[in-house]
């Protein structure tokens, strides 16, 4: 592997990182991951939660490419970019407008990187 490579490799893990961090620091979400498509999580903050029950909803997707479940206790939004899954867990009574504008902004930095 070059070191290009390395380097580029690097950037993408710290840009996943700066992305799940900052999404955690809008009050209404508890917790942010990027999931690989396999269901493996590549970068997480916030709350545990548990990321492989969301695995079985990667390949549902509407025209937007999100899928929201609201439960009992959360709702969660799922984002598919590419390769990646993007996964925010986020109390009842989200703003769901200002979280998929936040997703829209997530889509593009992550599409910078692939």
């Amino acid at each position: 592997m070059s070191t290009i490579e390395i380097v580029f490799l690097c950037l993408r893990k710290n840009v996943r990182l700066k992305i799940v961090t900052d999404l955690t620091l809008e009050d209404s979400i508890s917790s942010a991951a990027i999931l690989s498509s396999d269901g493996f999580v590549i970068e997480r903050a916030g709350d545990v939660f548990n990321y492989d029950a969301i695995f079985n909803f990667i390949e549902i997707e509407d025209k937007s490419g999100m899928l929201t479940i609201i439960t009992e206790e959360n709702t969660i939004i799922i984002a598919k970019i590419g390769d990646e899954v993007v996964c925010l867990v986020c109390g009842i009574g989200v703003n769901l407008g200002k979280i998929r504008i936040l997703i829209d902004n997530i889509i593009q930095e992550l599409s910078q990187l692939q």
